[in-house]
């Protein structure tokens, strides 16, 4: 994304909000279906809803599959928008209502009669977020956006569990939380819809078995390719045991289903791109899978499920898993002359009990009771208790975590804290700082996601200001207020795009030797404290730049700490006429 888009996108912010104005935006524009698509072939057929205007996120190689889609669907979108055009930023600034089943863009900024709706998609069986370190790096942006939303639909008490610990949402969730059931399970419960698939896709009354096996891209690290050449093989054999009374339909991921020639079997076909996922599942007789949610989705039917885990020690091993498949009593192969021996059996129905904990909640008027609910306040879905903790709330942020007396020093500082902590640091850490990171038991972390890895975004106004002021300083002239008023309401921004909602009572600027951090502390709106570390002064006296922001971040503190005395040394008087009280402290000793 260039700085027009981003110059485009905050002029945009001025101009009013669309009032009705849906924006819908499905696994960032990749695709169109679960509960997201249900939910707008509800909005599009719902007079009570009339007054609302869809617009859809696409990219540019799947706009076309997409308005045929909606149009096959019956739904009415008033415009499709190509991610990261002047037209999505456009929607994302204006749109009244924001609907995502993943997060919400990095750059969004959410204004105050904005409203943003979340449905993420799907039970988790296999570890996620902070809990599968491997990918942790991505859920930055992803607990913004589930901080970001004024309401979360959960199909399960048992999912919204997962998610708040996972995402560590306990100390900082604002919103509501809906257990409705899934829009997108709806379909599972319209036998008319169930026999009218059936007849699509098959003429002959095949009993059809559906097979969605879950993606093992950064699982095992197996190339894409070979998963393919994987996948080749054993779906060669199973086409093999089928008999010709069986329809064997498979949903993959697209880089493995692009590579696979179904040309080659008889019995085996891929899901028909014409047809959403789950009107396709709808008609299935028995459902084979994995580690996936669909499984827990498919419970809604009553009918047969069987496991697949031919990679079942060393998937769970190196995933992780809330709930082992194996702990759900369902028919478990793992090879595929056990598979093919399963399908030919008369198996068994699952466990009303798995019914009764997971999808309790589902049924055919779902989805229009969670729209109802969201978007004309209809209280027809159970709502979670939520309450924040009433503990004062600290944000810390800690820098780069390098080896070093700053760095060390900080599990020091935070025991004399009494605040409820959250640390707060750029996501690259997570790869290349871990162990450091691994050093905070009992800390919420708050990641700040990277876009195209910037610290913060600036318009092209702002481009020229941050030079001019660097200029100003090379020349070692004084900044106007002008700037520096331009240079507060940049700060603001990035400041509210990164930490939005969380309502801290003190900021502390702990660590680091970046500039972005030190504009922050200048427009928290709580309490401030910076600590200054030897490096820091070091810095400042041979960076101009690094010094002016250090100043105005002292300038705005309340509390200045000195790591040392030999730092309050080496700072020689800089800071002494601050109005801020100022702190000498030991953090030093005990390294």
């Amino acid at each position: 994304m260039d700085v027009e888009s981003y110059t485009h996108y905050q002029e945009c912010m001025k101009q009013p909000i669309r009032p009705g104005l849906v924006l819908l935006e499905s696994h960032n524009g990749l695709d169109l279906g679960g509960n997201l698509f249900a939910m707008a072939r509800c909005i599009s057929a719902s007079e009570k809803l009339s007054s609302l205007r869809l617009q859809i996120v696409c990219l540019a190689d799947n706009e076309e599959w997409m308005r045929q889609r909606c149009s096959q669907y019956g739904v009415k979108a008033e415009r499709f928008v190509i991610r990261e055009t002047p037209a999505y930023f456009e929607a994302l600034a204006r749109a009244q209502y924001l609907l995502s089943d993943v997060a919400f863009h990095p750059l969004f900024r959410k204004r105050p009669d904005q409203r943003c709706f979340g449905t993420w998609h799907g039970t988790p069986l296999k570890t996620l977020g902070f809990d599968f370190m491997e990918d942790a790096y991505v859920a930055a942006n992803q607990k913004r956006g589930f901080l970001l939303s004024d309401v979360l639909v959960m199909p399960n008490a048992y999912t919204w569990e997962k998610i708040r610990a996972a995402y560590q949402l306990d100390q900082l969730f604002q919103g509501q939380v809906l257990f409705g059931g899934y829009p997108r399970n709806a379909v599972f419960f319209q036998a008319e819809r169930r026999e009218e698939m059936r007849r699509q896709l098959d003429d002959r009354g095949r009993r059809i078995i559906a097979y969605m096996p879950t993606w093992r891209g950064k699982v095992i690290d197996v190339r894409a390719e070979e998963q393919t050449r994987q996948l080749q093989e054993m779906l060669r054999e199973i086409d093999e045991g089928l008999d010709e009374d069986t329809l064997f339909l498979c949903k993959l991921h697209r880089l493995n289903s692009k590579d696979i020639d179904f040309s080659a079997f008889r019995h085996v076909r891929p899901f028909p791109d014409e047809w959403e996922t789950y009107d396709v599942l709808c008609a299935a007789d028995v459902l084979v899978s994995d580690y996936s949610s669909v499984i827990i989705d498919f419970l809604c039917t009553g009918r047969r499920i069987v496991l697949f885990c031919y990679d079942h020690d060393e998937y769970v091993g190196k995933r992780g898993c809330y709930i082992d498949p194996a702990q759900l009593q369902l028919p478990m192969a793992q090879t595929v002359s056990a598979l093919n021996a399963l399908l030919q059996r008369d198996l068994p129905c699952p466990d009303p009990q798995l019914r009764e904990r997971f999808v309790h909640e589902d049924g055919a008027d779902a989805c229009e009771a969670i729209c109802h609910a969201l978007f004309l306040g209809e209280e027809r879905c159970v709502r979670a208790d939520h309450t924040l903790p009433s503990r004062r709330r600290a944000l810390l942020f800690c820098g780069e975590l390098s080896k070093g007396k700053m760095s060390d020093s900080l599990f020091f500082y935070l025991d004399t804290l009494e605040e409820e902590v959250h640390i707060t640091f750029m996501n690259h850490l997570f790869k290349e700082k871990w162990e450091r990171l691994q050093q905070f038991p009992g800390l919420d972390l708050m990641p700040m996601y990277m876009y195209q890895k910037r610290y913060a975004h600036v318009s092209k106004a702002e481009e020229g200001l941050l030079a001019r002021i660097r200029e100003t300083l090379r020349r070692k002239e004084k900044v106007s207020k002008a700037d520096l008023r331009l240079l507060e309401r940049q700060g603001e921004r990035e400041y509210s795009r990164y930490l939005y909602q969380g309502e801290f009572a003190l900021f502390v600027r702990y660590g680091g030797l970046d500039i972005e951090s030190l504009k922050w502390l200048t427009v928290f709106p709580g309490e401030r404290r910076l600590v200054l570390h030897d490096v820091m002064v070091q810095k400042a006296k041979n960076n101009a730049e690094f010094a002016f922001y250090l100043k105005r971040a002292a300038e705005a503190a309340d509390l200045l700490i000195y790591a040392d005395h030999s730092v309050l040394a080496m700072a020689e008087g800089a800071y002494e006429k601050l109005p801020c009280r100022q702190l000498v402290m030991d953090l030093y000793a005990g390294l």
